[in-house]
């Protein structure tokens, strides 16, 4: 007997039809295992989500509007509580620390020119100072105050609205639109704030007496940023602000998509109910694939007809492009901003003190500057074109909102008719082609086109090392962003164009269109189709073709971009001799690039992938370039002379360090879809992955905390203290232990769990479970108090590196660990009363049917 037959004993009170032995029953229980487990998640779902399920069972069938998440709304508004607290924490920690920092004190002991500010009077000391305390309180506590005031507010009325729709009868659902204006309203209160504290703190002019252009106090932005726009040495702040910031511009445009809808469809009369409720359904996407099986023929041609003069069958991904093209307008605006503010703040006034006076053009600049050491020699040229690509990005990008908002308004409905079966999936398939009008699809293809072209070659310039973005920081991850969204853009308009995404076949049998699957994928009947004629078909290998192809792609590209930026950097050092592991990291990407690249044209076909997917080939092969490529990070990441990273683990050249990244775990990915069958892999469960990325992080923090300690080991046991070198003993070099310390422990606990979970018996599940659940609450306190400590102002994480990004990993998935043990516990709970109910119905024909199953499992 299955869970839902229980259920239905408990819900409905009616007994369910009995098996007629218990042999029946044993083999009817373990058949339906599985969808026990999708009942008990569904049951789980339900409880979690009372709000949607109460709504879809009052949906009608026709083309109404999906619920408001509301309860997405509530989680999204408490991480934006979240992360502006973290920032007010990261802000406090800069501003105790305005004149100098542990940092400061390591690069001055190394006879470097870091620790420059404790050489000024203590007059200018004082207006530091009171600049960054000026800074936190007229920006930062502001933008905080309001922020928990609105937002908490803004939690209250999603909370409220939910609680009534609970107590609610399907009659008499509240008003959704009422609550997404109201819940609108405050969130566009914190969105004007959170944008002004961005500006405050990353693009604001802040060279605007003289002893500011001689002092170039780092503490301006309370070390967020530097003057040219580089995340500085409160990495903190910097990521926690865009953090907040791109929360709420979420938080609005999900809210205010779901408001323009939901008014626009209260003022269409042809589609109010009797009582003027707007009553929800399913997702669209969900729609289109059970119409045809759980509907009525007459919904079904209703519904297809409904969206006959629409500019796209489906406007799913029209919407989808229209959010391409707002992240893509924010990214174009933040590069347009950051380029001009290092050209007018930056290059501008250096002409000024060059030239002697203001009295030039802005074309002429360039020019005063051409021969200046301070910059590399195609800095200027460069940092305009990313100007003039940022600024023409923007104005299409305004362009193609602006056209998207025209053409979404073409939606008409038709009147339900009813028709055959055949001739309704005879139409399904006909809404699935293109319609022969598609000159508003051209005209977005080729205005895509220019911001494409000019991003991209912005994006190959800015971050070069001659360009103003070599380093990370708000242009760097400008370019790329507004690059990629632009390029999305572009590639989804070819593939409508093309029809690519409507998985409609030409076969012999006649016109075939399943479903819509993802832009140029290989469908699994394609694959089964080629693979048999060719008399090579493994099922695991065609179903990973896809997959292997993209990958090979990805690691061709990553890793030629990681040996262009190394030539880069090897071409514009101050002597031109490089090193045996430099060389190593030119030429070893080229390799790796090259391979790949002839593995990728292999998959494109089916009998040359009928080589590739063997493991003398493809494995063999996928197993060296890992290989390859984990020698290369070793040597980029902690070489005394990399170009990546300086002495603690900072990021001198962002490309190299990304790419090198993004290159080691697209190959790994790789090698593992080989190894997944010889391993015999089976479908772990979210705990086992878990800890595994709990074990992978600790490592990336051990290495990075080994790098440093490497190199501040002598400086640390040096016997001539001084007093710089004292507080270094007492702060850097003891936070760089503290790292070690907390990446052991880490790993430690990630191998308990995960030898606990392989070598485990079904039995003691329910207690690693609860084990489980205490241990992840020691490791948030243990990443937290490392978080704080290595990445905070004075640690030895707290520019962007290794340690930054892997002390705040190792905290997000101890977190993660936490919640997913949760969630286990309540399942087994639920699975536990539901089994209870039926022990108490018939205990001794459980226990007898329960022994005649264990007999027939034997």
């Amino acid at each position: 007997m299955s869970l839902r037959e229980i259920s239905n004993i408990t819900d409905n009170g009616n007994r369910p039809q009995q098996p007629t032995n218990c042999m029946d029953i044993a083999t009817s229980d373990f058949s339906q295992q599985r969808r026990d487990r999708q009942y008990i998640r569904h049951h789980h779902q339900r409880r979690e989500h009372p709000e949607i399920f109460r709504m879809n069972s009052t949906e009608s069938l026709g083309l109404s509007l999906e619920p408001p998440h509301f309860i997405s709304f509530r989680g999204l508004i408490y991480a934006l509580l979240l992360s502006t607290f973290l920032a007010v924490c990261a802000a406090f920690d800069a501003k105790m620390k305005c004149v100098d920092h542990e940092n400061a004190a390591y690069f001055r002991f190394e006879g470097e020119e870091e620790g420059y500010i404790a050489n000024y009077d203590d007059d200018t000391i004082n207006l530091i100072m009171k600049e960054c305390r000026d800074t936190f309180r007229l920006v930062i506590l502001p933008v905080a105050g309001t922020t928990f005031f609105f937002g908490l507010i803004s939690v209250l009325i999603v909370q409220l609205h939910i609680q009534r729709v609970e107590c609610s009868h399907n009659s008499l659902i509240p008003s959704h639109l009422s609550a997404l204006l109201k819940v609108f309203l405050p969130l566009l209160c914190v969105g004007v704030a959170w944008s002004y504290g961005v500006y405050a703190i990353m693009l604001k002019p802040k060279l605007q007496d003289a002893w500011d252009a001689e002092l170039n106090n780092p503490f301006q932005s309370l070390a967020a940023v530097t003057i040219d726009g580089h995340i500085g040495g409160n990495a903190n702040l910097y990521y926690l602000c865009w953090t907040s910031e791109i929360l709420i511009m979420v938080l609005l445009y999900q809210v205010g998509v779901d408001s323009f809808r939901w008014v626009h469809k209260g003022f269409s009369p042809q589609e109010r109910s009797d009582n003027t409720i707007i009553q929800p359904t399913p997702s669209f996407h969900d729609q289109i694939h059970a119409m045809l099986s759980s509907t009525s023929v007459s919904r079904v041609a209703s519904f297809y007809r409904q969206r006959r003069k629409t500019w796209y069958q489906f406007l799913i991904r029209l919407r989808e492009r229209s959010g391409y093209w707002v992240v893509a307008f924010f990214a174009s605006l933040l590069v347009f901003a950051s380029s001009g503010f290092l050209f007018v703040q930056v290059l501008i006034n250096l002409a000024v003190d060059i030239q002697g006076s203001s009295d030039f053009k802005y074309r002429e600049v360039c020019a005063i500057l051409e021969g200046n050491e301070e910059f590399p020699e195609q800095y200027c040229l460069r940092t305009v074109f990313a100007t003039l690509s940022g600024a023409i990005a923007t104005a299409i990008s305004i362009f193609g909102i602006i056209l998207h908002l025209i053409f979404r308004r073409g939606s008409v409905s038709d009147s339900a008719q009813t028709c055959g079966e055949l001739e309704v999936a005879i139409h399904a398939v006909a809404m699935l082609q293109p319609v022969s009008s598609n000159i508003s699809l051209k005209i977005e293809f080729f205005l895509s086109l220019i911001p494409t072209l000019l991003l991209g070659l912005n994006a190959i310039f800015a971050t070069g090392v001659q360009g103003p973005a070599s380093e990370v920081g708000n242009l760097y991850y400008a370019s790329f962003v507004s690059f990629f969204f632009i390029l999305r853009i572009c590639l989804g308009c070819i593939e409508e164009l093309r029809s690519i995404e409507a998985n409609a076949h030409e076969t012999a049998d006649g016109l075939v269109a399943h479903s819509i699957v993802e832009g140029g994928s290989i469908s699994d009947s394609q694959s089964s189709m080629a693979s048999n004629s060719s008399g090579c078909y493994d099922p695991y290998a065609m179903k990973e073709r896809r997959g292997r192809l993209r990958r090979f792609l990805f690691l061709a590209i990553l890793s030629a971009l990681c040996s262009a930026s190394a030539w880069d950097a090897a071409v514009n050092q101050d002597d031109y001799e490089t090193s045996r592991r430099q060389k190593y990291v030119i030429y070893a990407p080229a390799v790796v690039a090259l391979i790949s690249t002839i593995l990728f044209a292999m998959c494109l076909h089916t009998s040359s992938y009928a080589i590739t997917t063997q493991l003398w080939c493809g494995g063999v092969l996928s197993v060296a370039l890992f290989v390859v490529w984990l020698a290369d990070l070793i040597v980029t990441m902690h070489s005394e002379d990399s170009w990546a990273v300086n002495e603690i683990g900072e990021i001198q050249m962002a490309n190299l360090y990304y790419f090198s990244w993004g290159s080691i775990i697209v190959a790994g990915m790789q090698m593992a879809s080989y190894a997944k069958p010889i391993l015999g892999h089976h479908d772990e469960s979210d705990l086992f992955v878990l800890w595994a990325a709990n074990i992978k992080v600790c490592m990336v923090t051990l290495g990075a905390s080994l790098h440093i300690w490497h190199t501040i080991s002598s400086s640390c046991a040096a016997t001539d203290v001084e007093d710089t070198l004292e507080e270094l003993s007492e702060t850097f070099c003891g936070r760089t232990k503290l790292g070690i310390a907390v990446a052991l422990t880490g790993i430690l606990s990630g191998w308990l769990c995960t030898i606990s979970r392989v070598l485990g018996c079904p039995i003691t599940k329910r207690y690693t479970t609860r084990v489980e659940t205490f241990l992840s609450v020691f490791l948030i306190i243990v990443y937290g108090a490392g978080v704080a400590l290595l990445t905070g102002m004075g640690g030895p994480g707290q520019s962007v590196g290794d340690l930054f990004y892997a002390s705040w990993l190792s905290f997000v998935v101890s977190v993660a660990i936490f919640v997913t043990s949760i969630d286990q516990l309540q399942k087994q709970e639920i699975a536990e009363s539901v089994a209870e109910i039926y022990i108490k119905e018939e205990p001794e024909r459980y226990i007898t049917c329960e022994e005649d199953a264990d007999s027939a499992m034997v």
